[in-house]
């Protein structure tokens, strides 16, 4: 868990106030701004904005550790402030830590290898669904309405779907809503089925587990599937 104990306690104590009263009002007001940016962050997990919600909590337990070393080295004779500065080392490094993963660059063997291995070549065929999202529909069996359909058997239009899906970059990350107006389903067929969700920005992989992706640069997938003329029904 990100947030462990020790951080919890670190926010009772620091910026909730628990027991430590701050040592003059510059000290006190830095402790609100600190106290509205948790607030902040608490919506950003609320309205899933993903690893926005994980940069902004350790950003400011790293920015508030090192106010407060900042107020003890320069009001309080003890020298309290070293343990602040110890613990901001400690956030800067779980802050560059998550950085870096989040930003991780992945392919896409990468991105399938924790299902094991998977058969590409042993493709027979893909079902594709061109599916349309309705956010006004109460009833969730209501929202989605597939507009076209195909089913390709080519093998040579196969390794081109798989060419294209190879040639992307992706990052993991939660699909949001405005993403879901148009989008593709293909269902992939042969000794691995699994199914491969495109949308404009993203792709979702259902395997043995669900996993989502923001494609880097232009989604050449889903160009390829607005544009390519693969005799829909």
């Amino acid at each position: 868990m990100l947030l462990n104990l020790s951080s919890v306690n670190y926010l009772q104590y620091h910026l909730i106030g628990g027991g430590y009263q701050p040592i003059n009002n510059t000290h006190k007001w830095g402790r609100r701004i600190f106290s509205l940016l948790f607030v902040l962050s608490i919506f950003a997990f609320i309205f899933e904005i993903g690893y926005g919600f994980i940069y902004i909590i350790i950003g400011s337990l790293f920015a508030l550790s090192i106010f407060e070393a900042c107020m003890e080295w320069i009001y309080e004779p003890e020298k309290q402030y070293i343990i602040s500065i110890i613990e901001s080392s400690a956030f800067a490094v779980m802050f560059i830590g998550i950085l870096i993963i989040s930003l991780q660059t992945l392919t896409f063997e990468e991105a399938l290898k924790e299902y094991g291995y998977i058969d590409i070549d042993s493709v027979e065929k893909i079902e594709v669904q061109n599916v349309a999202w309705n956010e006004e529909e109460k009833e969730l069996w209501n929202k989605t309405t597939v507009k076209r359909e195909v089913m390709i058997d080519d093998p040579k239009l196969i390794r081109e779907i798989f060419h294209e899906l190879h040639e992307l970059k992706y990052r993991e990350r939660p699909i949001h809503h405005e993403n879901r107006d148009n989008y593709y389903r293909l269902s992939i067929k042969g000794k691995s089925n699994f199914d491969i969700t495109v949308y404009d920005k993203c792709i979702a992989f259902y395997l043995a587990d669900y996993q989502s992706y923001r494609i880097l640069d232009e989604n050449s997938m889903y160009e390829f599937l607005e544009e390519m003329e693969l005799g829909w029904e």
